[in-house]
């Protein structure tokens, strides 16, 4: 019983001495810290120094501990924690989810926001048919339709101007002619009626004498129908070709059109929740939990760098959505109005933020834990809420 007992204080007095010393470990002068841009926790400005929610947090916290931080950027997020795997890197300062699967490398600091993801979309009415158009690229195939147009109408000017003396003379009203005989023809299946006044004036002519025979009225006729035509039966060839073009060339108009439309209509209907994202275009941030998450629900994902990537394609239409943290996507539609986007639907997969250290600032996190507890309770954590939120919630 006694040597129990000896055992047992032995194995006390061993721990605590064990925990003694590692409570007396220097902590490192430097620490090589990974950051990525994602405003408002982590921002660059024209200088290039870092400021943003998690700079100011972690800058506090290791100024209270004397501990000095050089920072790496990362492009994206996914670069980042490479890294922070690799070893290349002491800690993650950054908005970093806290995950089970990160946790095989990374060792969390106390988390210091609850976060989540939320949705932006642009707030016009969906894409538009000629951005769809341009996207699908019909658009180059009708400039190159309307570019044979011009070119025809040239062509036919020319003809007309050698053969026909009563056809404008001057080039700009010939090839407007021209052109719209081409398109007439096109839209209608038949020869349009023709530019000049020949039969108007071949009518008035016997309309103003008392009288005039049957063979003169039918004279009249005749000069008319060969003033319709003075090309001949080549002429009339050609024009049958370019009908039947033309109502091919109608066709495929009507056709692409009505179904760039339809494809609106399905494609694009409007994005109000998470449930609506199946199918759909999706921007995400490479390497985040939300492209881990979009993955398994059939969404089309589309991985992007930054938030600034993600707003210059939702803004040309080639994603659809954007699926991101809250905080970010909110901070980025109220500073940036220009680009009209909304933040939609509730929010899902809540989440926490956290540090993260890998590598030689494993030792370090304890202690940095122990500080951001502080700064918890003493609302310093609160107050950079306010100043980058406007809120505290």
């Amino acid at each position: 019983m006694n040597r129990t007992v000896g055992l047992l204080y032995a194995a006390a007095v061993f721990f605590f001495l064990a925990q003694t010393l590692y409570s007396q470990q220097p902590l490192p002068a430097t620490v090589k810290a990974g950051v990525h841009l994602d405003p408002p926790f982590v921002m660059a400005g024209e200088d290039g120094r870092l400021y943003g929610m998690a700079v100011e947090l972690w800058e506090e916290a290791a100024a209270a501990l004397g501990v000095e931080t050089r920072y790496v950027r990362y492009r994206t997020m996914q670069d980042m924690l490479a890294a922070a795997e690799a070893g290349n890197i002491d800690m993650v300062i950054t908005n970093l989810t806290v995950t089970h699967d990160r946790t095989r490398y990374l060792k969390y600091s106390f988390p210091w926001f609850d976060s989540g993801l939320r949705i932006m979309v642009s707030a016009d009415s969906g894409i538009s048919v000629i951005a769809e158009l341009i996207r699908t690229g019909q658009f180059k195939t009708y400039l190159l339709l309307f570019g044979v147009l011009i070119l025809l109408a040239v062509l036919v000017t020319l003809i007309r101007r050698r053969f026909d003396p009563e056809f404008p003379r001057g080039w700009k009203e010939g090839i407007t002619c021209s052109f719209h005989d081409l398109v007439a023809m096109a839209k209608s299946g038949s020869i349009p009626k023709s530019s000049d006044d020949t039969d108007v004036k071949v009518l008035k002519k016997l309309k103003d004498r008392e009288s005039f025979t049957v063979s003169e009225l039918a004279g009249a006729v005749i000069e008319v129908r060969e003033k319709k035509n003075r090309y001949g039966w080549i002429g009339y060839v050609l024009s049958a070709v370019w009908m039947l073009f033309g109502v091919g060339l109608v066709a495929y108009v009507t056709s692409t059109v009505t179904a760039t439309m339809t494809t609106l209509s399905l494609v694009y209907e409007e994005i109000n929740s998470f449930y609506d994202l199946p199918g759909k275009r999706t921007g995400v941030f490479a390497g985040t939990a939300s492209e881990y998450d979009l993955r398994y629900l059939g969404t089309n994902m589309v991985p992007l760098a930054d938030i600034e990537e993600a707003a210059e394609a939702l803004s040309a239409g080639s994603i659809q959505a954007v699926v991101a943290d809250a905080p970010v996507l909110e901070y980025y539609v109220l500073t940036h109005p220009e680009f009209n986007f909304t933040v939609t639907g509730e929010l899902f997969r809540p989440d926490k933020y956290a540090f993260a250290a890998a590598g030689n600032g494993a030792g370090l996190i304890d202690t940095i834990s122990v500080e951001l507890i502080k700064l918890h309770e003493n609302g310093y954590i609160r107050s950079l809420k306010l100043k980058y939120f406007g809120t505290a919630e």
